[in-house]
């Protein structure tokens, strides 16, 4: 257990899983950098996917109390926190393996003008299968 002192509150971590307030999911939706005790080996490499899986689920799904991200703003929080709330190698697969745009979002590309995303390109359209 890994327990410091912050804001006059006592934050208490576990670094087995996520057993009730403090494990590994409630530090990253907690929005705080993990502990150095708590980063590399400790989580598990399932874990680490897991929590990057179970925080882009959150943001893209609609909520009592906020609307539903867009995927792309969900995929850009990801990576601008790989590193800090999700482990690196994991944040990097994630985007080898989602695309940021889906078919039908309209973009704005560098040059100023609108376009339509018609397809995915094939990294992401899932090369084990072949019939893609």
């Amino acid at each position: 257990m890994y327990s410091k002192l912050r804001g006059g509150q006592e934050h208490v971590w576990h670094t087995g899983g996520c057993r009730g307030r403090g494990g590994p999911a409630s530090r990253a939706h907690g929005r705080q950098r993990l502990p150095k005790a708590a980063q590399g080996r400790g989580i598990s490499a399932l874990s680490r996917v897991a929590a990057v899986a179970d925080v882009y689920d959150a943001l893209i799904s609609e909520r009592p109390h906020r609307a539903a991200y867009f995927p792309d703003e969900a995929w850009d929080y990801i990576m601008s926190n790989s590193g800090v709330l999700f482990d690196a190698k994991v944040a990097a697969a994630f985007s080898e393996t989602v695309a940021k745009y889906l078919p039908g979002d309209a973009v704005l590309l560098s040059d100023g003008r609108e376009a339509l995303v018609r397809k995915i390109p094939r990294p992401y359209a899932g090369t084990r299968n072949k019939n893609n």
